[in-house]
């Protein structure tokens, strides 16, 4: 083989004393695994594998972040990442070189590594035994192997006999089918190494020749006769017929009446349809998703003698699941009603009868009942048990999904409860008015209304409708601090979310699982319940996911420092929330844009996502978003260094209702309250904001918002000598943030841990949790953290007249990020210290620029600003 044969069919290399391997994906130095990020290992691989030629950004965002706009910033820094991890020098490089004007390309000398099965440059043929041998060795196996065959069959058809019998979870069922897989390799190694005789198991090597081997042919016959006798009877026994659908839409009723009277019969039956479907047993897509899909082309026919678009069609598949779709119209038949509908099934229609009634409710609900007894010819449905007599009721519910669907959630709520008064029983209106009054930050009333509506559902229950209701629960636990509450009800909302028939709603019920497991810091746990909830999409047929699902893996990967990543999911969060038309969801991925824009120091970036934000919040009438926005802008303006704009927005969201009922958008404003004030060099207020805070996460918050409030409070206590009482709280922050669950706090922690021995004295203390809180950061890749901590070790080592190790580290701060502004601070005190006055000028001019007034008090103690 020659050697250009040898590097293509080579998956390793070796370069400046390391060992790249494409197979196990591991960057080594003398065997010595060094950690490096996904998508920075991507990137060296793609500069090495194109090592004959400058590779240019744009190729390299394409390779590294597929599918995903990043920033010119975010592949800096994966640049800056990998050199470091290769021990290159920007400027002297040995691997990474940058071509200034085209991009980067890989000059280290590269070797690849031979293929293990080449030796002295030739093929390694293994031994062969001779013929004999080789014809008796593979006759055994086939023997063996149909053996092994007709017994794993045979376990496995009991088994699933069993698990069905017992409607067991299914795991348990792969387990064994992938036990049963696994053992076919060990089986082909020992038959072909072993050989059964009269006197057992023996190594070939010590038989003789005409040893006779053990037969197993006829045993093997006779299992597999036993095991195709009890699998035809067990797969033609009589069973129940299941449903041939996955999910059904309604589309909006169109009236042929022309009555304006009657308007409310496009929405109102087209909700009452869905509800006569689900009590008998179908699942109907929710109407606000039929509405989206179908305002996404405005030129389709809603009657349903004309064919239904194939993009519409073929959208709610994709986005829903729904391979059937019912259109219906209404029209006079004299002085009563009738409703003419079609079904089509995978793009096909199939016209239905009509149904005539006096009300339009009646005649809708007997043409649904009439889809779920062809659908489901094992259930019979009374349609008295469906219709409303209140022509009233009706109309009002019929205008409040309308306004719920348009974003008027105030206007929604007034009429969801004139129809939920009318009719107190039924279920939609009190269902429907719950979510709302949760959305409206009225939680207590919400939750009430919500736990009676599951208490007078009848036995058994409609299994959709326990696990809608259990998931808003959750959510109000969640948002009220009560995370183990909130699991609790997601996880009872899976038990009656059937796999087969509600794999939409465990999707839903799994991100919000994972969004409570992620405040309370499991981070792991919270990973694991998104894969559930991917697997569940795909269970659904559903490419399109929601936005929400981005977002959580986004804020799994801010709290393990990993800005970009984080940046990266949310974008796709917020273009799956354009696709879908889901402008609440939207909102969020703005706003957590904004954060991580913040984050990594852009801070137009993110003014500009936290305006789109709260514009698109207040068209839609999200009060509650608008609030969290607003929290959104304060931090914004403490972190440019409007300190009286920051602590005004903070006020006005205090002072709003909500915030009582809602514990993270008031601690969040108490601790930009706190930092505004210790900005300003006042201890005692800040320790009031974050102590308010920190009362309020004990009483049921989060993980996160316990952290940062026990955080705040450290930093004010240590601003006002109050020694003692910083280390209780420092002691409390790693109790509560145990084997660092939450990277980010974990920094946090080790600035305190530093704050606080510098303030006793202890120096060379401080500079040593300095320095590991460094390390930490460099290895775990958070350069924003990494930048962070080297600017508090700055004045350290100036304090102590080394200057040129003080240089050293802010360098290596200025190389993570030179948009800190506590790195520019640093750059600031390093200049000072060195007499550099004209330098000093400009940095000082430079953070201002950057952080506004926020600085001026440590400023001022250099004596080069007027502390008044």
């Amino acid at each position: 083989m020659t050697e250009e044969e040898i590097q293509t069919e080579s998956n390793a290399y070796e370069f400046a004393g390391l060992t790249l391997s494409l197979a196990t994906r591991e960057l080594t130095r003398d065997g010595e695994v060094i950690d490096v990020q996904r998508r920075v290992f991507d990137l060296l691989a793609f500069l090495l594998e194109h090592r004959d030629r400058t590779v240019s950004k744009d190729e390299l965002q394409d390779a590294v972040w597929p599918g995903t706009i990043v920033t010119e910033a975010a592949l800096s820094r994966a640049v800056m990442k990998a050199r470091r991890a290769v021990g290159d020098d920007a400027g002297d490089p040995r691997v990474i070189r940058t071509v200034h004007g085209q991009g980067y390309r890989f000059i280290a000398s590269v070797v690849p590594l031979t293929p293990p099965a080449m030796v002295g440059g030739t093929v390694a043929v293994p031994l062969q035994d001779d013929g004999v041998e080789t014809a008796e060795r593979r006759a055994d196996l086939v023997r063996g192997l149909a053996t092994y065959g007709a017994l794993a069959w045979l376990v496995n058809q009991a088994a699933a006999m069993v698990w069905e019998a017992f409607e067991w979870d299914k795991l348990g069922l792969r387990v064994l089918l992938g036990l049963s897989l696994a053992g076919v390799p060990l089986v082909i190694a020992y038959l072909w190494f072993f050989r059964g005789t009269a006197a057992g198991l023996k190594f070939r090597g010590e038989l003789a020749a005409s040893a006779p081997p053990q037969r197993g042919a006829g045993l093997a016959i006779g299992l597999l006769l036993v095991a195709l006798a009890l699998s035809l009877a067990w797969n033609f026994r009589p069973v129940p017929p299941e449903p041939a659908f996955t999910q059904l839409a309604v589309l909006p009723v169109d009236s042929q009446i022309g009555d304006p009277a009657l308007e409310w019969t496009e929405l109102g039956l087209m909700g009452l349809i869905n509800s006569v479907l689900e009590e008998g047993g179908l699942v109907p897509v929710r109407p606000t998703d039929v509405l989206r899909i179908l305002a996404s082309d405005p030129s389709n026919a809603a009657s349903a003698t004309e064919e239904l678009s194939a993009e519409i069609l073929a959208r709610l598949r994709r986005e829903t699941g729904a391979r059937l779709a019912v259109q219906a119209e209404l029209a006079r038949a004299g002085a009563a009603f009738v409703v003419k509908a079609s079904l089509f099934d995978n793009g096909v229609a199939r016209p239905l009868p009509g149904f005539t009634a006096d009300s339009p409710s009646e005649a809708a609900a007997s043409l649904a009942a009439f889809i779920v007894g062809e659908l489901l010819p094992v259930r019979t449905l009374r349609v008295d048990d469906f219709q409303s007599d209140d022509l009233f009721v009706d109309q009002a519910f019929a205008r409040g999904m309308h306004e719920v669907i348009s974003g008027n959630l105030e206007d929604a709520q007034n009429l969801l409860r004139v129809a939920h008064q009318a009719e107190p029983q039924a279920f939609w209106p009190a269902y429907e008015l719950g979510v709302i009054e949760q959305k409206l930050g009225d939680y207590p009333q919400a939750k009430q209304r919500l736990e009676a509506l599951l208490a007078a559902l009848p036995e058994p229950p409609p299994r959709r409708q326990v696990a809608r209701i259990h998931n808003a629960l959750g959510i109000i636990a969640d948002l009220t601090g009560r995370l183990d509450d909130a699991e609790a009800h997601y996880r009872e909302g899976l038990d009656f979310a059937d796999a087969k028939l509600l794999p939409d709603v465990r999707a839903v019920l799994w991100i919000n699982a994972a969004i409570a497991a992620r405040a309370q810091g499991d981070l792991t746990r919270a990973r694991e319940y998104l894969g559930s909830a991917r697997s569940a999409y795909t269970d659904a047929g559903i490419e399109v996911v929601h936005g929400d699902f981005y977002v959580a893996l986004g804020n799994i990967a801010a709290d393990s420092g990993d800005m970009d990543e984080a940046q990266a999911q949310y974008r796709l969060g917020l273009e799956a929330a354009r696709v879908r038309r889901t402008p609440q969801a939207e909102g969020v991925a703005l706003s957590n844009l904004s954060f991580a824009a913040r984050q990594l120091g852009d801070y137009d970036e993110a003014a500009s996502y936290l305006a789109e934000a709260e514009a698109l919040r207040e068209r839609i009438g999200d009060r509650m978003g608008m609030l969290r926005s607003r929290n959104s802008r304060a931090a914004l303006m403490f972190q440019v260094g409007s300190l009286a704009t920051a602590d005004a927005v903070a006020s006005s969201v205090l002072e709003a209702p909500e915030a009582k009922n809602d514990g993270d958008l008031a601690t969040t404003a108490l601790a930009t309250r706190g930092n505004v004030a210790l900005a300003r060099g006042d201890g005692d207020a800040a320790l009031t904001f974050f102590s308010e805070a920190l009362r309020i996460e004990r009483t049921g918050g989060t993980r996160f918002g316990l952290l940062r409030a026990l955080d705040g409070r450290g930093r004010a206590l240590l601003h006002i000598n109050r020694l003692a009482e910083a280390a209780v709280v420092l002691s409390t922050m790693r109790e509560e943030n145990e084997d660092a669950a939450i990277p980010r706090f974990a920094d946090r922690e080790a600035l305190l841990k530093a704050g606080l021995q510098r303030a006793r004295g202890e120096q060379d203390a401080a500079e040593a949790t300095l320095r590991a809180a460094l390390d930490r950061a460099r290895s775990a890749g958070t350069m924003e953290a990494f930048a962070l901590i080297a600017s508090r070790l700055v004045p350290l080592l100036i304090d102590a007249g080394r200057l040129d190790e003080a240089a050293a580290v802010v360098g290596m701060a200025v190389d993570a990020t030179d948009r800190e502004p506590n790195v520019v601070l640093a750059q600031f005190r390093l200049a000072h210290a060195r007499g550099q006055a004209e330098r000093a000028a400009s940095l000082r001019e430079r953070l201002t620029e950057l952080a506004g007034d926020r600085f001026a008090l440590e400023l001022a103690a250099l004596g080069l600003v007027d502390r008044s």
